[in-house]
């Protein structure tokens, strides 16, 4: 994802899925949720000093009704304000 952009996601889970949180050791925040099972977020990346322009473990946590969570770890990379490539 590159500095000042907006990054757009969803997230398809099972109906009994309550709550999605997405974590960085930069933010945190909870994915809305608009239907059973279907979460949404939209994200603007502000712009960060050059030392923030790396790769980071992402982190996504679901809770089902009862509170048990799941985690999955993915790639994530913030890039440079005029970096070219695919965003990851």
């Amino acid at each position: 994802m590159a500095l000042g952009t907006d990054w757009n996601g969803e997230i398809v889970a099972s109906s009994n899925t309550a709550s999605v949180e997405i974590t960085t050791n930069l933010f945190d925040f909870s994915v809305p949720r608009p239907t059973n099972g279907h979460f949404a977020f939209a994200f603007h990346m502000l712009d960060v000093p050059p030392f923030f322009v790396r790769a980071y473990p992402l982190r996504i946590i679901a809770r089902n009704t009862a509170g048990v969570k799941v985690e999955e770890d993915a790639p994530f990379r913030i890039r440079g304000r005029y970096s070219s490539g695919p965003s990851k």
